[in-house]
């Protein structure tokens, strides 16, 4: 898992972006976060959504962690490499993936469960003909 991106550039990265500001760090940044997104829905519970739900998903998921970007506590992780451990903001960001996809899956149903309990939609013919 997060085999595809590596965990150091993608934090020197964010604490570039969140030092400078540089839009070459926030290109590099958004390719990351399409990245996990896609590769996130490309698990076999997904498989059988259509690919524009999947394009939906994506986009939701990307909005998401661009959103939460200055969430992402680069000192926190620096202490982390002082410690000898290793930052992993592939994580961090996957988290907001998997959030937004259930959220958007939740709002899917919501619409659908109310398309489909209302009344004159299922004997619409029997109205159109009255």
């Amino acid at each position: 898992m997060g085999m595809y991106i590596d965990k150091m550039e993608f934090h020197k990265y964010l604490k570039e972006y969140k030092e400078t500001k540089s839009d070459r760090s926030y290109e590099k940044i958004g390719e990351y976060f399409l990245m996990i997104a896609t590769n996130y829905l490309n698990k076999p519970f997904y498989i059988n959504y259509t690919k524009d739900r999947k394009d939906d998903m994506i986009s939701e998921a990307v909005y998401d962690m661009i959103r939460y970007i200055d969430n992402y506590d680069v000192n926190k992780m620096e202490e982390y490499i002082k410690d000898g451990k290793t930052p992993d903001p592939f994580s961090y960001f996957s988290q907001y993936v998997y959030n937004g996809v259930m959220r958007y899956i939740a709002e899917r149903k919501k619409h659908s469960s109310v398309l489909v309990s209302l009344p004159f939609i299922e004997n619409m013919d029997r109205y159109e003909q009255e």
